[in-house]
């Protein structure tokens, strides 16, 4: 008896520094104050809207081309290849653009997010350097993003 409560603590000790551990990991990633959280990705609507844990979220600063416009299959394979659905992502919301568009939440995607890679691949950085994707250059001053070293020269 005593041998299993004492497994039971060492288990629920661990279990709680693990998961200290995924959010120490992931505030490394995310700036900001807003919501920040890793899940699987559930769906892929077009290259700059995708689902995680069923949340839709909308790429941040980045426009890809809508389904009757030339490039849309492509920049939708390619959101696809990069964030395949049942592989894990992790949600940087954007702190400047908490309410969303049109009930889309707003920020940046990584990619086969794995807690051990702090290297995740953003998947608004590779729309943009792929050429399917804008940016959005009428959020640079709302958004948190508009800082970061694939934004910046290229319209925010």
């Amino acid at each position: 008896m005593k041998v299993a409560l004492l497994a039971c603590v060492v288990l629920v000790f661990v279990i709680l520094n693990w998961i200290t551990w995924l959010q120490d990991i992931e505030a490394k990633i995310c700036k900001g104050a807003s919501a920040c959280f890793s899940g699987k990705v559930t769906k892929v609507v077009d290259g700059d809207t995708i689902d995680v844990n069923g949340t839709r979220i909308r790429l941040s600063l980045v426009n890809t081309p809508e389904p009757d416009q030339v490039n849309f299959t492509e920049s939708r394979n390619l959101a696809m290849r990069l964030c395949p659905v049942g592989s894990m992502a992790l949600v940087d919301q954007d702190d400047g653009q908490k309410a969303g568009s049109y009930g889309r939440m707003v920020g940046e995607v990584y990619c086969k997010y794995n807690p051990t890679n702090l290297n995740a691949t953003s998947l608004n950085e590779e729309m943009f350097k792929s050429g399917y994707a804008e940016i959005l250059t009428n959020f640079c001053t709302k958004s948190e993003f508009a800082h970061e070293k694939w934004v910046e020269g290229h319209g925010c």
